[in-house]
């Protein structure tokens, strides 16, 4: 991936609808070569399309992120994530090396729905998983392809966090299921598979995007740059609104940033780093630790390069 390729991609995450024609010209190439390139880079992996849809805005859910550590053999793993990726809360799951084995994300309506999955996996595993971990996310801000360079400084970030639900009817679920199942299709699409006007799906899905309940977006493959992920939690006290503001705003102006997540339990700040090695790391961590003071305790995984994902998101309790 050279610097043209790396240009073309922060523009689509800037605007993943953008047309192909408005960027060549923001590039100042031919629409041919941007085409090609892209088609090069999409068949390569090195990013796909996705629509990222903002749950809380929509439903009366709660997002909680899970650690286990455990003693379990190769076959004995696999069921475990089975049993997860069966489970209608779980979300997303990584693998990860240091003080927990798992981390995943589970999207539920009651808390008891998180710790009744814990008492499935602990009657199935028995004394095999030896700790396990629950924060609640309070907030994220998602820095979508930060690696890449794009200054979030001046560009808007992803932010999620629990506000008022937006009503949605019946055509509005419709039409939404198919912009998170078919991120780039076409209104007249829409329209076509779920027999209403064209008219009626414009001024819905306007409103749809307007009010950020879902995104049409791109993520590019930090892997395919020789990058790796590692998640940093700590424990800071005294984390009031304004040391929030101070760790996105550190967040917005450092690329190696991927996430921001304030949570709730034994962790209350957990950072995504996107990096090239080690060292740049450690230097970013003593930067980071200096930065927002009164650290009480810290913690650091490695995530492995495979994300055990479910792109459910609870659809079955949204949409039907």
């Amino acid at each position: 991936m050279d610097k043209l390729d790396q240009d073309a991609l922060k523009e689509l995450t800037r605007n993943a609808r953008e047309s192909q024609p408005k960027i060549a010209k923001k590039l100042r190439i031919s629409r041919e070569v941007l085409h090609y390139r892209l088609k090069r880079l999409e068949q390569q992996g090195y990013f796909f399309y996705f629509s990222a849809l903002d749950i809380f805005k929509i439903a009366e859910v709660s997002r909680y992120f899970v650690g286990l550590k455990y003693e379990l053999g190769a076959e004995e793993e696999q069921q475990l994530l089975h049993l997860l990726k069966e489970n209608p809360s779980y979300n997303v799951g990584v693998l990860s090396i240091g003080s927990y084995d798992l981390r995943f994300s589970c999207i539920v309506k009651k808390k008891e729905e998180i710790y009744a999955l814990l008492s499935t996996l602990e009657r199935t595993f028995k004394d095999k998983v030896l700790k396990v971990s629950v924060l609640e996310v309070i907030e994220q801000h998602y820095f979508r392809n930060h690696f890449l360079g794009i200054d979030y400084v001046k560009e808007k970030h992803f932010l999620r966090k629990q506000v008022p639900l937006h009503l949605l009817d019946k055509k509005d679920k419709a039409i939404l299921r198919c912009l998170f199942l078919h991120p780039l299709i076409k209104m007249t699409d829409i329209a076509a598979r779920l027999h209403f006007s064209v008219d009626t799906v414009h001024r819905k899905v306007r409103r749809l995007f307007s009010e950020k309940i879902v995104t049409t977006s791109v993520e590019a493959d930090f892997l395919k740059l020789g990058m790796s992920s590692y998640l940093y939690m700590a424990d800071v006290k005294l984390l009031d609104q304004t040391l929030k503001e101070k760790i996105v705003s550190y967040g917005q102006a450092n690329t190696t940033i991927k996430e921001i997540f304030f949570t709730m339990g034994e962790y209350n700040v957990l950072l995504n780093f996107v990096v090239r090695d080690t060292t740049a790391l450690r230097a970013q961590l003593n930067t980071l630790r200096r930065f927002i003071g009164g650290v009480r305790d810290d913690n650091l995984l490695i995530l492995a390069p495979e994300q055990l994902s479910s792109r459910g998101l609870r659809l079955d309790a949204l949409f039907k």
